[in-house]
């Protein structure tokens, strides 16, 4: 399954991974974290949201070769 799945989605499931074992660890095992814990949470998130809205590459990225200048 992991091979039909683009980079870039793996990358920010991975990114969130921390955001959903939080809530899962306070409920489950009653464990508490830090502020500071949270806040590297949130750090993640923010990355994570900041790699959805990235603009996807273009053809030059892709190995294309680049159009000559005008």
């Amino acid at each position: 399954m992991l091979r039909r799945i683009p980079a870039r989605v793996f990358g920010i499931w991975l990114s969130l991974e921390p955001a959903v074992a939080a809530p899962v660890g306070l409920a489950l095992l009653s464990e508490a974290l830090a502020a500071r814990e949270w806040a590297a949470i949130v750090c993640v998130m923010a990355c994570a949201g900041a790699a959805r809205g990235a603009a996807e590459p273009g053809p030059a990225a892709e190995g294309a070769t680049p159009l000559p200048p005008p």
